[in-house]
């Protein structure tokens, strides 16, 4: 592996997500080190894995097609049970944020969306919602590069996402 989409710190482990070799692995180092990776130290998923944020007690894996949780099982053979937290998931991988309160914000194709790690997602950008507010003129297509900033300083976060059609 030489490239990633993305990096967390959780379980005293350091995981990269989206590699060169497939994007669908999310791969783990072992307990304690961020140098040392197993060869088969890695969870493969159906789906392309945008990023992983740690909440409550596991690892919100991020994907196009939903949130999935790793929670440590206590087993070293299968340290991690894989389940699916949520059917809303999201293609924007630098669109998610976690706050300091344990709330996960994130970008989907039709608003932003917060997560408090249970139950499903609330859309919170309804405000932008119709032609007049300005969702509208969002271009969907490029919406992987949009990007989110938590401004703690103002206790804000802002998203920056691509207008226009091109």
């Amino acid at each position: 592996v030489t490239s990633c989409e993305a990096v967390a710190y959780w379980n005293d482990r350091l995981w990269y997500l989206g590699s060169n070799v497939d994007e669908r692995y999310a791969h783990f180092s072992a307990r304690g080190t961020i140098t040392s990776f197993g060869v088969n130290d890695f969870y493969y998923g159906d789906t392309l894995c945008r990023m992983a944020l740690p909440i409550q007690n596991y690892l919100a894996m991020y994907t196009t097609d939903g949130i999935w949780g790793l929670t440590p099982t206590g087993n070293s053979e299968d340290p991690y049970a894989l389940s699916k937290k949520s059917p809303v998931g999201t293609t924007c991988r630098r669109g998610i944020l976690a706050l300091a309160n344990g709330l996960h914000l994130f970008i989907r194709e039709d608003g932003i969306y917060a997560w408090d790690g249970g139950g499903l997602p609330a859309k919170i950008s309804r405000n932008l919602d119709g032609a007049e507010k300005g969702w509208v003129d969002i271009n969907l297509s490029a919406l992987d590069d949009a990007f989110a900033i938590d401004v703690k300083d103002r206790n804000q976060a802002w998203f920056f996402v691509p207008d226009g059609s091109g």
